[in-house]
């Protein structure tokens, strides 16, 4: 039997527009599927491809005169195709490179909403060859043929996603670090450069016409480059603060992108609906309880931490940390290390 399945995933990058056989082309790069459960099927349990599902049906297709892929739009309409020497696994999941044909009237539609980001998952269509439901309740699929790939607009699961298009840099679902982990900047701007290979998934934003690299949001922690939690919500900071010089439509795709980090690490964007932000003009006049109120709305801290913590804005307040240079920095330091400590 013939399935879908949303493995979705939004449109946050470098898309460019190439000739392919005397044909114009958009390119969008991501995942068809990765190795994540997403929230259910047709069996009515979340469901879960594992590594090397599609590898076997892959060489098969090699096999067999190296036929593409099909792209289409919402499993409906072909739009375009996967060259199969694009479609591979890794250890994310399963990626492709789609070519939307931009000669036909409905491939200029859907390349202008992917671009936009009112497209912005993909889909793939397939035929479970070996699947099992756990005692779990998990669908396992550990081999299957994968019949097409298609451009949607609602996820199942966050973890596929199409990786690329012009002006925004991907969402790559890095590895993420632990929470306390420590935010260099410039150390961590330092070992990027040093690291072999794709470095533009280390930020938010690459502008494709000068390289400026803004929004870094990842260190290499050991040989592996990672996104780092307080790297993620500096970035969610100076994004809400600042945005000047980047795109409107750029800028929420970074959006969305910082909102799956804010997923991963199991916390609510602050940029989602009904959320709280505060700005430098907001906390000037704040009192100890105001404080107080304000970590325990993040959901971040346990009420021992909140008291902690309050009790070092209180001693900012009456002057026992003005001592240091920076009273402000002194705090934030001891609630950088209270934060790491307390339960």
């Amino acid at each position: 039997m013939f399935e879908t399945k949303v493995f979705g995933g939004y449109v946050s990058d470098e898309c460019k527009e190439l000739s392919v056989e005397g044909v114009r082309v958009g390119v969008v790069k991501g995942y068809l599927a990765t190795w994540q459960p997403d929230q259910g099927g047709r069996f009515g349990v979340p469901e879960q491809f594992f590594k090397g599902a599609f590898a076997e049906d892959l060489q098969d297709k090699r096999n067999n005169g190296n036929r593409p892929l099909k792209l289409k739009l919402m499993h409906d309409t072909v739009i375009g195709r996967f060259p199969l020497e694009t479609v591979r696994e890794d250890d994310i999941g399963l990626y492709g490179e789609g070519h939307i044909n931009l000669e036909t009237q409905l491939g200029r539609e859907t390349y202008a909403l992917v671009k936009q980001g009112a497209l912005s998952d993909f889909s793939i269509g397939f035929k479970a060859i070996d699947d099992t439901i756990t005692n779990d309740r998990l669908r396992e699929i550990r081999k299957s043929k994968v019949r097409e790939g298609s451009i949607v607009d609602e996820p199942m699961n966050v973890g596929a996603v199409i990786t690329e298009i012009k002006g925004a840099q991907c969402f790559a679902d890095l590895p993420l670090a632990s929470a306390d982990h420590s935010w260099d900047v410039e150390g961590a701007l330092e070992r990027i450069e040093e690291l072999d290979g794709e470095t533009k998934q280390a930020f938010l934003w690459v502008n494709p016409e000068t390289s400026e690299r803004r929004y870094p949001i990842a260190d290499i922690v050991g040989e592996t480059l990672m996104a780092i939690p307080a790297a993620i919500t500096a970035a969610a900071t100076e994004l809400k603060r600042v945005s000047e010089g980047v795109p409107e439509d750029i800028r929420l795709r970074m959006v969305e992108h910082l909102g799956r980090y804010y997923a991963k690490m199991g916390q609510t964007s602050p940029f989602a609906e009904g959320s709280r932000f505060w700005g430098v003009e907001d906390v000037k006049l704040w009192t100890p309880r105001d404080f107080r109120e304000a970590l325990t709305a993040t959901d971040m801290f346990s009420k021992s931490a909140v008291k902690a913590l309050g009790g070092r804005f209180e001693a900012q307040l009456d002057g026992s940390l003005k001592t240091r240079d920076n009273p402000l920095q002194a705090m934030l330091d001891d609630m950088r290390s209270l934060s790491a400590t307390l339960r």
